[in-house]
């Protein structure tokens, strides 16, 4: 059984895994300059009943209050301050979500991406954890959840070109060199990480120099 409890057991014994979380869409990422109060964050472009879609949201100075309605916050960063959300769809969403902000002197990044898969009950990501540096690369470690998808997020104050670096190979969702900078990968945990672990084990992300810059790693859990 693997760490969260994901076995389903046939009449003749055979196990059998749940299938992996699967990325549905990303967003155009939408941006404001400094002194805006709202941003206005795209839908992306397929949204079916039931799946997660994740916002996120970064400035490139200090914003600790940005809310917004009928979603649930995962988790956020200080300084680039980044804020991710979820929520689970009925499969109508569509147009933009308004995210209130606090005048500042940076410009704000919005964007949503969607999962189909997870879990359609409950809480549909587990631990999340985040780190920073101010070096020209920034990584987190991903650990044996099995079947479940491994989601890491990346950004940056200044404009960033981002590329991944001797790290295990996900895949990559968005990627935009603008102030701040953002970068959405996602990857697969196999079910032989334990028995025959990767050469690497950490999402590992260059920003093209050493700037300000942060990263959030969370797991979405299969259905």
């Amino acid at each position: 059984m693997n760490l969260l409890g994901h076995k389903h057991l046939l009449n003749n014994g055979k196990v059998v895994l749940p299938d992996y979380p699967v990325f549905s869409s990303v967003s155009s990422e939408v941006t404001v300059d400094a002194g805006a109060t709202n941003i206005n964050v795209s839908y992306p472009s397929t949204v079916n009943a039931n799946d997660i879609i994740i916002m996120v949201v970064s400035k490139g100075d200090w914003d600790y209050n940005i809310a917004a309605t009928g979603w649930t916050k995962i988790t956020s960063t200080s300084y680039p301050h980044t804020h991710v959300f979820w929520k689970r769809a009925i499969g109508t969403e569509s147009g933009t979500q308004a995210v209130t902000l606090i005048v500042g002197t940076e410009k704000t990044t919005g964007y949503m991406v969607s999962y189909s898969g997870c879990v359609e009950t409950g809480n549909p990501w587990v631990s999340a954890g985040a780190t920073n540096t101010a070096a020209n690369v920034i990584q987190v470690s991903v650990g044996f959840l099995q079947r479940h998808k491994a989601i890491g997020i990346v950004g940056t104050v200044l404009n960033s070109p981002f590329t991944q670096q001797y790290s295990l190979p996900c895949s990559e969702r968005l990627e935009d060199y603008g102030a701040p900078g953002s970068f959405f990968i996602d990857y697969d945990i196999p079910d032989d990480y334990i028995q025959n672990p990767p050469t690497y084990t950490n999402m590992r992300v260059s920003n093209g120099g050493a700037k300000l810059t942060i990263m959030i790693r969370f797991y979405l859990v299969p259905k």
